[in-house]
């Protein structure tokens, strides 16, 4: 081969390679003497994929063509196909392809065109925490994941709250997330997993509460019951308000007495104690369990 032909060769497939809009594989295959394919055979077969294209190169000394003899139909342009020279066709859908050279007897090749699979979308699960799950604002908490994909590689998870906040991405295996020092609130976690042709799919929301010590203050202005301003709460959490009746025998522990559980409206809400009529000393507290 002439350095000429072999530069407009290697320009051709580049230019099938890397044309706008080019789909599917590029595939060669040889045209030898009176044979298709690497070896010399009456019928060569080759499979392919919908939407791949196929390169037929002369590498023979002779003369050649490539021309269909069923449907559809495609041959070779120009129709003789040179030493050195080349003939493309791109196959749109799947098929059965049987082709000849004209020129030569007993030089057949078939073309098997199957349609590509489907890709199968990757799959995320939130493994940790736990959907209800309590944790300790300031804490360090590590979302972990489960993730696959059956038909190919994860190249990425990323992690959101309420759907739409972005927290971050991790693009190797386990594919988990740590945070440090999380801050209280209710949070909505999700984690959104990308495969390696760029298909997407999401884990169920997991829900989650980080609580934080809330402040429990005397009302002076309501005289007739113990009343109670408890702020820096959460709206959403649920807050328990108990009394230590007995400040004399027994373990400390076990001698609070619960008075009311509270589902909090807002950052502020207040406790009256409506159950405890007397008014001997007492303690109270605003608590959360994690």
């Amino acid at each position: 081969m002439s350095f000429s032909n072999a530069l407009r060769a290697c320009l051709l497939l580049l230019a099938l390679l890397f044309a706008p809009g080019a789909r599917g594989a590029t595939h060669i295959i040889n045209i030898g003497d009176n044979f298709f394919g690497p070896t010399p055979t009456t019928l060569y077969s080759f499979s392919i994929t919908a939407g791949d294209t196929v390169t037929w190169t002369n590498t023979g000394f002779a003369n050649h063509n490539v021309t269909s003899t069923g449907s559809p139909t495609f041959t070779s342009s120009p129709f003789i196909i040179p030493r050195n020279g080349a003939y493309t066709f791109t196959f749109p859908t799947a098929g059965t392809y049987n082709y000849t050279c004209t020129l030569h007897f007993n030089q057949n090749g078939v073309l098997i065109v199957t349609n590509a699979s489907a890709n199968q979308l990757p799959t995320v699960s939130i493994t940790s925490p736990t959907n209800g799950m309590k944790l300790l604002a300031g804490s360090t908490a590590t979302i972990t994941t489960t993730a696959q994909d059956a038909d190919g590689t994860v190249q990425r998870v990323e992690f959101y709250e309420s759907g739409t906040n972005f927290i971050g991405v991790v693009s190797n295996a386990p594919f988990n997330l740590t945070s440090t020092n999380i801050m209280p609130g209710n949070f909505a976690l999700s984690a959104r997993v990308f495969d390696n042709l760029g298909a997407s799919n999401n884990s169920a929301t997991v829900n989650i509460q980080v609580l934080t010590n809330a402040t429990l203050l005397v009302d002076p202005a309501l005289t007739n019951q113990p009343a109670f301003h408890v702020s820096n709460a959460i709206s959403g959490q649920t807050y328990v308000f108990e009394a230590l009746t007995n400040l004399g025998a027994g373990s400390f522990g076990s001698r609070w007495f619960p008075i009311a559980t509270n589902v909090a409206s807002g950052t502020n809400f207040i406790f009256n104690d409506t159950v405890l009529t007397n008014f001997f000393p007492r303690l109270y507290r605003v608590r959360q369990d994690l």
